[in-house]
């Protein structure tokens, strides 16, 4: 759609306008975005090593965990005639988090995420290899275990977490360590859980001075002159994580936590008109209209001055889309911090990327179209999720232009 500016009036009297306007606006409708949702690596501390992770979070991260630990039963082999109960326990970790090497408290649960989690107990035979990545529960050949282990659901407000095992199944698995097999156990989520990501212990967990951490344990009550319990500590333990595809190319969304960047292709196809060498851009920007019902984690401190922003880049060669880090070194900084939120903490509308510089460049041949990065500012083990409409509200680009005046 090309609409011209109506000249104002000027000293050369009325009849000056009809004069050739000075300038006008072309404005494209609905970029779609292609190749739009990228992962890179991962920045601590969510998803660190030092903790494990249950839940899958479709919303923001894309990614589905499952935590998986081994035991040894062997020691209960006295005790198995007079067991009385058991249960499998795990703690949930306070809202602090002190990483190795450090005695700096850190915030790790954004309160604004559910943490709701369906789980169901499930048993395996053979640990994975330690050198391969576990991307799923299913490779391990999942054993049922029928009738002894029951659903639960994980809430943050409970410190700890339990499912009871039936008596007849800890003495078999007392009996498989005693064999010399280890009991590997699993937290596996139904086909379709609900989006949520709960942390918990590791091994390798590590908490504030006056919290102990606990890793998970089975725990088993036995009664020969007095009830009594024993409590076993897993061995080891690891994460079956794995990853969604990239996003459908008709979504656009942007994630912190686990970075979520869109690449949004422009196309281009400018009239040839707009690419004279008498073409002087004046203002050219990219408006995005953000899905108002489609923010995830994001509390009243996002939407302050020093709060959520967007950065926007341009890649100066083709984006690789196999690349394992962020091109860092590879980009034009077209901005750094565009506000997403105005100073009454709303969601500024349509929010505007720069590109005039850039696009003029382009016009010149001075530099070439691999199209624009987009990504969230922020701390990144804050999980937040915004998205974009790209329909009857999709992209938009607006040139002002203006030619150059002849003076011969």
């Amino acid at each position: 759609m090309l609409a011209c500016l109506e000249p104002g009036p000027t000293p050369m009297g009325p009849e000056a306008s009809d004069l050739e306007p000075p300038s006008a606006i072309l404005s494209y409708e609905n970029f779609m975005p292609v190749n739009q949702a990228h992962f890179w690596d991962e920045p601590e501390p969510l998803f660190n090593p030092e903790m494990l992770f249950c839940g899958e979070d479709r919303n923001l991260s894309g990614f589905k965990a499952e935590p998986i630990w081994s035991f040894d039963l062997s020691d209960l082999q006295e005790f198995e005639p007079y067991l009385e109960s058991a249960e499998f326990v795990i703690d949930l970790p306070p809202s602090t988090w002190v990483p190795s090497g450090s005695d700096e408290e850190l915030d790790w649960d954004n309160p604004y995420i559910d943490r709701n989690i369906l789980v169901n107990l499930v048993k395996f035979a053979d640990w994975p290899d330690e050198d391969v990545p576990l991307e799923s529960l299913e490779s391990l050949e999942l054993e049922d275990v029928a009738g002894g282990i029951q659903f639960g659901v994980i809430t943050t407000g409970t410190p700890q977490f339990r499912i009871p095992v039936s008596l007849e199944i800890m003495r078999e698995w007392i009996q498989e360590s005693i064999d010399g097999d280890s009991v590997n156990l699993a937290l596996k989520l139904p086909e379709s859980p609900p989006s949520g990501l709960l942390r918990l212990y590791s091994l390798a967990s590590r908490a504030p001075q006056d919290t102990i951490p606990s890793p998970a344990r089975l725990v088993v009550s036995y009664y020969i002159d007095e009830e009594k319990a024993i409590t076993v500590d897993c061995v080891k333990n690891a994460q079956a994580l794995s990853r969604e595809d990239p996003l459908p190319v008709d979504e656009m969304r942007l994630a912190t936590g686990i970075p979520r960047y869109t690449h949004l292709n422009l196309n281009l196809d400018l009239p040839d008109s707009l690419l004279g060498d008498d073409i002087m851009v004046m203002r050219a920007r990219l408006y995005l209209h953000v899905d108002p019902d489609e923010l995830a984690g994001v509390g009243g401190h996002d939407r302050d001055s020093d709060g959520l922003s967007l950065r926007a880049l341009a890649t100066n060669e083709a984006l690789d889309l196999d690349a394992p880090t962020f091109p860092e070194d590879d980009y034009y900084n077209l901005s750094s911090g565009i506000d997403l939120f105005g100073s009454d903490g709303q969601l500024i509308d349509p929010i505007a990327i720069p590109l005039t510089s850039w696009l003029q460049d382009w016009m010149n041949g001075t530099r070439e179209n691999h199209g624009i990065i987009l990504s969230l500012n922020g701390t990144d083990e804050r999980p937040r999720c915004l998205s974009f409409f790209i329909d009857d509200m999709g992209p938009r680009l607006e040139i002002l232009y203006t030619r150059r005046p002849d003076f011969e």
